[in-house]
């Protein structure tokens, strides 16, 4: 389209082409970022919920769900059924 408008030889046109659509690769792809994701999940151990016991938690929640949890954050705490509500990011 637009490039083979501009007066160009056809091994530079391809040239430029072709660094266009590996650009597009790998800013596109998952090679320079991490894709990170969320999951909102009900955690039932309540005492695992306070700030000190953070690191405790996501080493729980990394064993009991087998994700690359690096962060969580405490949404919602029922303290009626001793649940609390969690958000936690992970790497694909």
């Amino acid at each position: 389209g637009l490039l083979s408008a501009i007066q160009m030889q056809f091994y530079e046109l391809g040239i430029l082409t072709g660094i266009i659509i590996i650009c597009t690769f790998i800013l596109d792809g998952n090679v320079l970022i991490k894709r990170e994701l969320v999951k909102n999940i009900q955690y039932e151990n309540i005492e695992m919920i306070k700030p000190e016991n953070h690191p405790a938690l996501i080493a729980d929640l990394k064993n009991r769900t087998g994700l690359n949890i690096h962060r969580i954050v405490i949404n919602k705490i029922d303290f009626l059924k001793d649940t609390a509500n969690v958000k936690i990011y992970y790497y694909e």
